[in-house]
């Protein structure tokens, strides 16, 4: 068994920090905004005035039945399971810096990819949902986007800041996976 390793350190501190990015953003209603009024929708909560859009403002949907589409709906559920598998390899992380259980790193990291692959996965079904956004007349909630919008696509509407924040926290908890596998205990 290995000593006290500083990677390790790093790898846990960017697990735990990424976590509470996506607690942040999943929790948060401005994921997608429309550019002519001050409405923002995100995967759980919505806001239909800009002082709202604040963070931590927003109105939940209610239950998950009234989350407004389909794939959001998957998305809702994807990302909550990698926030909470995220959660859990945060904690590993932290739990595995003790030399007796440094033998289960290699779950923890594989549990932190799984996590980053089930919330990059919400992502794309998040955004193959903007074809349900657009309207042109009697829309909706959240379905303030022009008639033209498609998967992928957003026609008079933009990214928001919790939409965003989660595309980096994906991106962290990638490069924090690839981390956490060079932290070695084992010599």
């Amino acid at each position: 068994m290995g000593g006290f390793d500083f990677k390790h350190l790093i790898w846990m501190l960017f697990l735990v920090i990424c976590t509470v990015l996506f607690a942040i953003a999943f929790s948060g209603p401005d994921w997608i905004n429309d550019r002519d009024s001050e409405q923002a929708c995100g995967v759980i909560a919505f806001c239909l005035t800009e002082d709202d859009c604040k963070p931590g403002g927003g109105e939940r949907y209610g239950s998950f039945n009234n989350i407004p589409f389909d794939l959001w709906k998957a998305t809702a559920v994807l990302l909550g399971l990698g926030l909470a598998f995220l959660a859990l390899a945060a904690l590993g992380a932290l739990v595995t810096m003790i030399p007796a259980f440094q033998t289960h790193q290699g779950a923890v990291h594989n549990l932190s990819a799984f996590a980053a692959i089930l919330i990059f996965i919400g992502l794309i079904l998040f955004c193959v949902g903007f074809k349900d956004m657009g309207c042109d007349s009697n829309c909706g909630l959240c379905e303030f986007c022009n008639e033209d919008t498609n998967p992928f696509v957003l026609v008079d509407c933009k990214l928001g800041r919790d939409l965003i924040i989660t595309i980096i926290g994906v991106v962290l908890v990638s490069i924090t996976s690839c981390l956490g596998y060079t932290v070695n205990h084992d010599d």
